[in-house]
């Protein structure tokens, strides 16, 4: 505090300086200069704005102190909404949340004291227990507390069973590990992935099959939550388009991407994603990765192991053209939490994959057939005008290159094939698979967290069950006797 600032802004990026120095804990209206013309940053361009604004630069550098004295948690009091009626006062709620940018265009909850007391009760850990690891949830900095998560879930209409998710998923993604200071505010339209593993994803009626990424009336909590994500992202962290994020397109960022690995869709020998990770089969974890582009794979019927070599060979050409060709930090590069990309595998296919009659690979095998054909052609990538492929670029591309068995320079999609992320989970027909690239330049890594129930986590299911209807597949509780 009081440390003289001024700032020297191109065109359009004032918002996100000022959510930058809110992250940082330091005063937002920090002096701006000037909105400079973008072409002024490119190198060889006219300076002549700076020399006429000199006085303005000092001024700020000598003279300027923030009205910001103290530092802390700001707990905001609760907003009254009035109207003639109970219809009219929430089209007035309506109005005042988008007037202050809290909505995202559709239809939202009210977070009342009421609704928020139900949520809480989803949670052993007390309203005011603050969840991101790193305080703040970045760029703007906002502190995820269980009360603020809470109000994200109600605007999204959740329920209390989803709470314990939804704070992992936080958890997991303000954990610096994860990047969210790149993934918040970068141009490139990058967004949170939650996974889950684990009974709680079926208890709490996330999906894993057919549709999964939403939306489904019969698995309402993968849309819900992922919404909920949104909200603590835009309202804490101040991801608003121009403000907080630069993301250039935003499609995928709407609602995120949350959905469980079909756990009984496995091939026998072919271990879930969170026991790859170290976990126990029955626990219950969130996994948080990344993905900025997802397209689906179409692939023909299979029986031999040709036809699916083939079939990997056309995933393998996908996969390869999300190749980062170095602009990966090394060190993120090489970790075993590298989350380079996705691959979502329907059952079906996994099940082809490894039958005995056909391929019988591994899921170990398949990660290293689509390793070993995603190599990528140091030349090819340079003919592309790959940045770190210049001359001046070649100490830096040196770590990622090795030689294939032709004796090419090449560059692996992953450090190793073990690094290749496959996850069961899809509808249980065969033919489809689902590759979901994070091709970014921050080296964005999976981060863990293990889920905590509270003590009245079966009441809470039970109720869920009445209000909702049996699970699709079988009731979970019913009369106090387990159904499946």
């Amino acid at each position: 505090m009081g440390i003289p600032t001024a700032i020297i802004v191109r065109q359009g990026f004032t918002r996100i300086v000022a959510n930058a120095f809110a992250g940082f804990g330091l005063p937002r209206e920090a002096p701006v200069l000037y909105e400079f013309p973008t072409a002024m940053f490119e190198t060889g361009s006219d300076l002549t704005p700076i020399n006429q604004n000199i006085d303005k630069l000092v001024a700020a550098l000598t003279t300027w102190t923030p009205r910001v004295s103290s530092k802390g948690v700001f707990k905001p009091p609760m907003v009254t909404i009035t109207g003639k009626d109970y219809q009219n006062a929430l089209e007035n709620m309506q109005s005042h949340f988008m007037k202050n940018l809290w909505g995202a265009g559709l239809p939202i909850n009210p977070p009342t004291k009421a609704a928020l007391d139900k949520l809480l009760s989803g949670t052993p850990l007390s309203p005011d227990t603050v969840i991101s690891p790193s305080g703040g949830v970045v760029p703007k900095g906002g502190i995820a507390t269980v009360q603020s998560i809470a109000v994200a879930l109600a605007m999204a209409g959740g329920r209390p069973e989803y709470m314990p998710v939804l704070i992992s998923a936080v958890r997991a993604i303000t954990n610096p590990k994860f990047g969210l200071k790149a993934l918040n505010p970068t141009t490139n339209d990058i967004v949170p992935v939650i996974v889950v593993n684990g009974p709680i994803a079926r208890q709490i009626r996330l999906s894993s099959g057919y549709g999964l990424m939403g939306p489904d009336p019969q698995y309402p909590a993968s849309e819900i939550i992922g919404r909920a994500i949104r909200y603590i992202q835009q309202n804490l962290g101040g991801a608003i388009p121009g403000a907080g994020t630069m993301a250039n397109f935003g499609g995928l960022r709407s609602v995120n991407a949350v959905f469980a690995e079909d756990e009984a869709g496995l091939p026998e020998g072919w271990d879930s994603f969170a026991v790859e990770q170290g976990f126990k089969k029955d626990q219950n974890i969130v996994t948080a990765a990344a993905a900025n582009s997802m397209v689906n794979l179409v692939m023909k019927t299979y029986g031999t192991k040709e036809k699916n070599d083939t079939m990997l060979m056309n995933i393998a050409s996908y996969m390869s053209m999300s190749n980062t060709f170095g602009y990966v930090p090394l060190e993120a590069w090489q970790s075993p939490s590298l989350a380079n990309g996705m691959l979502l595998m329907t059952r079906g296919f996994a099940a082809a994959l490894a039958s005995a009659s056909a391929t019988n690979y591994s899921k170990k095998d398949v990660k290293t057939f689509l390793w070993n054909n995603t190599l990528f052609p140091v030349e090819r990538a340079r003919a592309m005008g790959q940045a770190p492929l210049s001359t001046t670029g070649e100490d830096k591309l040196k770590p990622f290159v090795i030689t294939d068995s032709a004796g090419k320079s090449v560059i692996p999609l992953t450090a190793t094939p073990a690094q290749i992320t496959i996850i069961i989970a899809g509808g249980e027909q065969s033919g489809h698979c689902y590759w979901m690239a994070a091709n970014g330049p921050n080296g964005y890594l999976h981060v863990n967290d293990e889920i905590q129930l509270p003590a009245n986590w079966q009441e809470l299911l039970q109720q869920a069950e009445k209000d909702l209807g049996p699970l699709p597949g079988g009731s979970i509780y019913s009369d106090g006797i387990r159904h499946l």
